[in-house]
């Protein structure tokens, strides 16, 4: 797990007529998940929404770049947002909500963040 970067590798074969045969490959280790800078709504948010909805929103950092972004309502997959900006328009219902958001990064790390807010 500590291990992080660009490794080479290199492979060398001993031929019957004793020549040596080496070949090289370059190499990303990524054990670093993505980390999320900022989610809309936050824990124990009050939103209004806008014409019946609101904007789900995810900033996110990784060292070599995120693969998708999973919105959850309330246990329900609502969308995977492959692209930036993370943003997905949800068509809110007013009450307690349970939003969780799961991050995947580009060498298949993921973090995952749950929060609760209010749709007023």
């Amino acid at each position: 797990k500590n291990l992080n970067g660009l490794y080479t590798i290199q492979l060398m074969v001993v031929q019957k007529d004793q020549q040596i045969k080496t070949s090289f490959i370059q190499v990303t280790i990524d054990n670093i998940p993505p980390e999320i800078a900022s989610s809309y709504p936050a824990a124990n948010d009050q939103v209004t929404p806008f014409n019946g909805q609101v904007t789900l929103l995810t900033q996110v950092t990784d060292n070599l770049g995120i693969l998708d972004v999973r919105y959850y309502i309330d246990g329900k997959h609502l969308a995977t947002i492959n692209n930036y900006p993370y943003t997905y328009p949800w068509i809110a219902m007013p009450g307690e909500h349970r939003l969780k958001i799961i991050i995947t990064d580009l060498s298949g790390n993921s973090i995952e963040q749950v929060s609760q807010f209010i749709v007023l």
